[in-house]
């Protein structure tokens, strides 16, 4: 009994005294693993720099695009649509490699399973290939088209992003850092670049097609790619296309039009003076 009272009378004091378990703070959760605390949160402030030059690459570009002159941009359209499309099967493998990172976050007992490190080899080959074409479509293509500076904002974006794959890749080596409080590295790596990339190929997709208010009087339209082009009422064409470029096209909105891709036999009729 006088040992049951003095544990009673124990822990009466110790909860009045806020000492006692039921008192203290929650405890913020530590990373698992031999990676300090404090080298944790400098590995967070790398990636939100490097997510940060991402961005400011991004938005070079598409300074660079929005000061291109329309009657230069409209010669680049094949090389910005070929790029556009680019971006997006790269950004399928960036998807997965986020999914893979997902499955590892959520089951890290597989990080060393013989299937996971398959799929980080096959992954790793997708992406750095992808990568690879990517630059290929850029470099010299563009300057030879009058748009030096698009080129070299493309470049300097896809120096940026090939350094944040390799560092995402090698992430998946060092599994300790996939598990810390659930928070993986490469994913954040990886979902950074996905998130750019995304809003990239909608900007240069919208430079290869909206020549809204655009001056197009000095683009000869007969050797011009036409087709999709985007123009409103506000857009100058020459005067002796204007007609011609009205009746290719089709009213989306009011006051908004698209020129409609056309064969031969339909450009013989459409093109010739009314």
């Amino acid at each position: 009994m006088a040992i049951a009272a003095e544990s009673f009378a124990g822990r009466f004091l110790a909860a009045v005294s806020r000492r006692g378990p039921a008192f203290r703070p929650p405890q913020p959760a530590r990373p698992r693993g031999k990676t300090p605390p404090r080298a944790f949160i400098r590995r967070l402030n790398a990636i939100a720099a490097s997510g940060a030059r991402l961005r400011m690459c991004a938005k070079r570009l598409r300074a660079e695009l929005v000061e291109l002159p329309a009657e230069k941009r409209i010669k680049t359209r094949d090389a910005l649509h070929e790029l556009a499309y680019g971006i997006t099967r790269f950004q399928v493998v960036i998807q997965r490699l986020i999914l893979h990172a997902d499955v590892v976050v959520e089951f890290d007992a597989m990080a060393n399973s013989p299937g996971f490190v398959q799929t980080n080899r096959v992954l790793g080959e997708d992406v750095r290939a992808h990568w690879d074409e990517l630059r290929e479509q850029v470099c010299g293509r563009f300057t030879e088209l009058g748009a030096s500076g698009v080129e070299a904002g493309l470049l300097a974006l896809f120096s940026e992003v090939g350094d944040e794959v390799r560092m995402g890749l090698a992430m998946f080596r060092r599994e300790r850092y996939v598990r810390l409080v659930g928070f993986s590295e490469a994913q954040s790596r990886l979902s950074a670049i996905h998130e750019v990339m995304d809003s990239v190929q909608r900007f240069i997709e919208s430079a290869a097609d909206d020549f809204s208010g655009a001056d197009l009087t000095r683009v000869d339209p007969g050797t011009a790619y036409l087709a999709w082009l985007q123009w409103d009422e506000a857009t100058r064409w020459r005067p002796d296309w204007e007609d011609r470029i009205r009746r290719m096209s089709v009213e989306r909105a009011p006051g908004q039009y698209v020129i409609q891709p056309m064969d031969v036999e339909d450009r013989s009729g459409l093109l010739a003076d009314a």
